[in-house]
């Protein structure tokens, strides 16, 4: 039974599966979950990395395939898209035409982050360099992190130097949490003070 509120990693096929990208994402969110916690004595519930198939033939968007999955205001879903290049932005709930408003939001890592998740080498997979990230773990759940504050509410900040929410994800796990984002953090519905808690709306 899943909990009351959850962030789903959710990896999307659009080739052959291959479970070393299941495994990546479990560890790697694992690695966010416990940074939260050990930096604001708050996170958020994590569910075992679900898996879908996405035609090869159909346009692999991150809002062609975010949509297509069934709005629910208790999930944060964050996909993982194997075998193409998508973007790695947020949409909040008005943007995927859910009911609800902002939040939460929706993620997507793909191409070569995802190919980092797993250990594997991203040219290897047939994705080229990108110029946001040099292949390095830490970077990957600087990113993770990153976006699942966007999908809590949290902007960049102003000073686009100073905390995970700006410029600083990339130096995970030793970046700032600054006293507005911990103000969201505490009292957003998805992050709690231990494992396995229930939030109630």
């Amino acid at each position: 039974m899943k909990e009351s509120y959850i962030v789903q990693p959710t990896v999307v096929w659009t080739k052959d599966r291959n479970q070393a990208y299941v495994d990546g994402a479990d560890a790697a969110f694992t690695v966010v979950r416990d940074w939260f916690l050990e930096k604001s004595g708050h996170t958020f519930n994590l569910e075992p990395a679900d898996a879908m198939y996405w035609p090869p033939g159909k346009p692999a968007s991150f809002y062609g395939i975010a949509t297509s999955i069934p709005c629910d205001e208790n999930e944060i879903i964050y996909l993982l898209v194997v075998g193409a290049d998508v973007g790695g932005g947020t949409y909040g709930g008005k943007a995927l035409g859910c009911p609800y408003s902002t939040v939460p939001g929706r993620a997507c890592g793909s191409g070569g982050s995802v190919a980092v998740m797993a250990g594997l080498d991203p040219e290897e997979e047939g994705f080229p360099p990108q110029p946001w990230f040099h292949n390095e773990l830490h970077e990957i759940h600087g990113s993770i992190a990153h976006e699942i504050g966007h999908c809590v509410g949290m902007p960049h900040p102003e000073d686009r130097l100073t905390t995970f929410m700006g410029s600083q994800w990339h130096l995970f796990p030793d970046q700032a949490i600054s006293d507005a984002e911990m103000k969201v953090i505490r009292k957003s519905p998805f992050f709690h003070p231990s494992f396995g808690k229930r939030r109630k709306s």
